[in-house]
């Protein structure tokens, strides 16, 4: 019983992680659309110009994120809502979430890049990142 509790609230956590992204990525078009129709007191027509394709393009790629993840998260968010709800028919199966291969990291290269890390804090450093 314990562990049925402890699953479901990590499809609580998982839900609600993948809503909070979502909204953080529209409350983020909304503050880039609301930077492109800014006034640029003193700026230059060029300068204004530019920074408003700016924001609007930043706005198109948080919207565009967003509904990439809606679509990619679609299946596991429908059997979180029916495993939630007790509807165990639709929690059977599999959910594919394709992904990116720019999103795959070579297992190589990661290896090498925590090898990497660990060295730096062993020598009291920092991670290769953070230098």
């Amino acid at each position: 019983m314990a562990r049925t509790r402890w699953y479901e609230e990590e499809v609580r956590l998982l839900q609600e992680e993948m809503r909070r992204t979502i909204a953080f990525g529209r409350t983020e078009a909304a503050e880039w659309d609301r930077l492109a129709e800014d006034k640029w007191e003193g700026s230059s027509a060029e300068v204004t110009e530019g920074r408003r394709a700016h924001a609007v393009e930043h706005a198109d790629t948080e919207r565009a994120w967003c509904k990439a993840l809606e679509k990619v998260w679609a299946g596991i968010l429908q059997k979180a809502v029916a495993y939630l709800a007790g509807d165990i028919s639709m929690v059977a199966g599999t959910v594919t979430v394709e992904l990116e291969g720019a999103d795959e990291l070579d297992p190589e290269l990661e290896e090498a890049r925590l090898e990497r890390e660990e060295d730096n804090e062993d020598e009291g450093g920092l991670p290769a990142e953070l230098q």
